[in-house]
């Protein structure tokens, strides 16, 4: 440890110490499919700052070292492509105190792209342990994690460029990867002030046209696996199955574009006009899209597997026959939006307007639509079973053949609304208002 922080500045060794020892292996940003539920190695080994985790984090010290190896060897038999599997491995057998066989495993999945793989592969470099100690391999891995936008990656390379340290010292390149490192969003806070102080004590000893130069480097910048597609994104506004993955597009008008089949999982598109995007078989999942305007879009076939939709615009929008299990669209608008035959099984409609919206044949299932408008909406042959819909409003709504199986619909308006022949078994009907309802002349009131 004395060797690989004896250059740096007192702020700048607290800071790399810290990162080394405390991040090692709490890191999982992973690229690949993954396996379709939590598996017990996630359980016992996944990262706090996972975005693709799919199980409660568990901290480096308290991983039961010989259960989640045992656990994880399971998983890479089983799933032998899924390198946030191969990647829990490595950090399993590095609590185990196996750093050899742990650095085979991180070398296999960041070998695959695995950013997470990738930081803790470097950083292997870094320390000498379960790799020869060499600063120049340990910038070349951390260098392929920070392009994918890993923070303490980029961080750890902002340093190196700082000290000159593996690298040839350039400190406009280190305020670029500070920089970047400090406006993750995914972060805590005490990281994220801590990385924005080193930037502001770098910047304050740089000359200004460096420091300006700089700024517009940072103003411009996109991570390198996606900077090809993404000149083809800007020249032409058609992109069809471009990859894109974790790209920040916020600063972008992307009204009309042609994103069909484009891979854009982690993306960022928060707050952008993207009204009359043709995104069909898209694949969106994990992706930021709260406050963006997709009016009028197709999302057709498209995969939104937990994307993010707070205030999302999606008003006349397609999204017939799409993944949306899991979303988040708390607030959003989907005014006649076409939702037929949709996965929205889990997902969150709190409070969104979904006026006249098309949902027939979607499933769902166990989906939170507390307090949202569905006045006048079609859920014709639904799958409703276990949902929430509780102050929700369905004044004038169709819900002939849908399934209501254990669902609540508490202190609902179903006034006027159309329940022929909808499956109600266990359906929560407490204090709802059902003047004129058809089809329901004996609710169940629990």
């Amino acid at each position: 440890m004395n060797r690989l922080t004896s250059h740096w500045s007192a702020s700048a060794q607290c800071w790399r110490t810290m990162l080394v020892v405390v991040v090692t292996g709490l890191i999982a940003l992973s690229a690949t499919p993954k396996a379709a539920e939590p598996h017990l190695c996630d359980q016992l080994t996944a990262s706090a700052l996972d975005i693709e985790r799919v199980a409660n984090a568990v901290s480096f010290k308290d991983i039961d070292g010989a259960l989640a190896v045992d656990a994880c060897e399971a998983a890479v038999d089983a799933f032998p492509e899924v390198t946030r599997f191969q990647y829990q491995l490595g950090r399993a057998l590095a609590r185990t105190d196996k750093h050899v066989e742990a650095q085979v495993w991180h070398l296999k999945a960041a070998r695959g792209a695995h950013a997470a793989a990738q930081y803790s592969y470097g950083l292997g470099y870094a320390l000498g342990r379960g790799v020869p100690q060499s600063s120049r391999n340990a910038v070349w891995w951390w260098r392929k994690a920070a392009e994918q936008q890993l923070a303490n990656a980029q961080f750890n390379l902002a340093a190196m460029y700082e000290q000159g340290e593996g690298v040839k010292r350039d400190t406009a390149e280190a305020y670029l990867w500070y920089s970047l490192a400090a406006r993750q969003k995914t972060l805590r806070l005490e990281l994220q002030e801590r990385f924005a102080s080193e930037r502001d004590r770098l910047a304050a000893t740089l000359d200004p046209s460096v420091l300006a130069s700089a700024e517009v480097r940072l103003k411009t910048w996109t991570p390198g696996f996606v900077a090809e597609h993404y000149r083809q994104l800007l020249n032409g506004k058609d992109c069809t199955r471009c990859v894109l993955q974790r790209g920040d597009f916020r600063n972008l008008d992307l009204r009309g574009v042609n994103l069909r089949g484009a891979d854009l999982e982690f993306g960022n598109f928060r707050g952008i006009e993207m009204r009359g995007a043709d995104l069909r078989s898209a694949n969106l999942a994990h992706a930021s899209l709260s406050g963006t305007n997709l009016g009028g879009a197709n999302i057709s076939d498209a995969n939104l597997y937990y994307a993010v939709m707070y205030g999302t615009y999606l008003a006349r929008a397609n999204l017939d026959r799409a993944n949306m299990r899991n979303a988040r669209l708390t607030m959003a608008d989907l005014t006649d939006a076409s939702l037929r035959n949709t996965d929205l099984r889990e997902t969150h409609f709190g409070n969104s307007i979904l006026t006249r919206a098309n949902l027939i044949s979607a499933n769902l299932e166990h989906a939170s639509m507390r307090s949202a408008n569905l006045r006048g909406a079609d859920l014709s042959n639904a799958n409703l079973s276990n949902a929430d819909f509780s102050n929700a409003n369905l004044e004038g709504a169709t819900l002939v053949g849908a399934e209501l199986r254990g669902a609540v619909f508490k202190s609902v308006n179903l006034t006027e609304a159309n329940l022929t022949d909808a499956i109600i078994d266990n359906t929560d009907f407490s204090d709802a208002k059902i003047r004129n309802v058809i089809g329901l002349a004996h609710p169940r009131i629990d």
